[in-house]
């Protein structure tokens, strides 16, 4: 899920990191900084399944996708939110060769997705309480693009597309499990 969503918004970041790299190290650059990446959003996404199926255990699921996407349009619509994402797309002088420069890319890999994780986290957690299927992540994805190419507010956009979400996953499962409404 980590390579497939958040590399792509990675990419201005990874520019900037095989830029600044001398030609012949560039690609071991490349890689030292998708590697502190996509560790980064690997242990989160391990958390979040991990709280996902704890709490799934304690609580009805629909409780808990309802709590996931409204934690996320309240933390899309945050101040905090739109000046964090700022964080997303700042970057650092590299060291030019060495292992200065290796450490450098590192440090950058998992400042870049630090920043990511505080931005779009939200959205990723109700991503995983909805089970990665395949319209969640494509919904969630869509929001993400928005949020991060759009000059406007875009919090009308995420509390519909969230909103359907919840009602697409309600209807499916009544057609699933039998339930009718009389």
């Amino acid at each position: 899920m980590s390579v497939a969503m958040m590399l792509p918004f990675a990419l201005v970041n990874a520019r900037h990191v095989v830029t600044s790299s001398l030609w012949p190290r560039r690609l071991n650059a490349l890689g030292v900084f998708t590697a502190g990446f996509l560790v980064v959003w690997t242990a989160v996404q391990f958390h979040m399944s991990w709280m996902a199926v704890g709490l799934s255990k304690l609580v009805d699921p629909a409780w808990l996708k309802a709590a996931a996407v409204v934690g996320a349009v309240a933390w899309m619509g945050a101040s905090k939110q739109r000046q964090r994402r700022q964080h997303c797309l700042q970057t650092v002088p590299l060291a030019p060769r060495g292992w200065r420069a290796h450490a450098s890319c590192l440090s950058y890999g998992l400042r870049t997705a630090r920043a990511c994780v505080l931005v779009c986290g939200p959205l990723m957690a109700v991503a995983t309480v909805f089970h990665h299927a395949a319209w969640t992540m494509l919904a969630v994805f869509g929001l993400q693009c928005l949020e991060r190419f759009s000059s406007r507010s875009t919090l009308r956009t995420v509390i519909v597309v969230l909103g359907v979400l919840l009602l697409v996953d309600r209807v499916d499962f009544m057609l699933l499990s039998g339930h009718t409404t009389h």
